[in-house]
């Protein structure tokens, strides 16, 4: 069972910048793609440059919560939130599909 999700992010203008995410969240990503836990993710941004959309996919439902669980993952989080608060950036979390 494989576990699909979207994260959607939309800034005000082109001039707000979208978080990019720390180094540790992209060690973390890159082992469990490395480890056949994860594929790549795939990122797309809107004609007008206002809306970010990323999709990612996980093997198994465990490999999805191990991922959210860890401390890199949730520190990435917490980050992104903090940086789209404060440049009033929304954002939502879409889950896609259960296979």
């Amino acid at each position: 069972m494989t576990k699909k999700i979207k994260l959607i992010q939309q800034r005000p203008s082109v001039d707000v910048v979208f978080y990019e995410p720390t180094e540790s969240f992209g060690t973390l990503k890159t082992e469990f793609i490395n480890a056949g836990k994860m594929k790549e993710t795939i990122t797309t941004i809107s004609e007008d440059g206002l809306t970010r959309s990323t999709l990612a996919e996980w093997t198994t439902l465990d490999d999805y919560i191990n991922f959210v669980n860890d401390d890199r993952a949730i520190e990435n989080n917490n980050l992104r939130n903090s940086h789209n608060e404060t440049n009033l950036i929304s954002f939502s979390l879409e889950d896609i599909e259960w296979l």
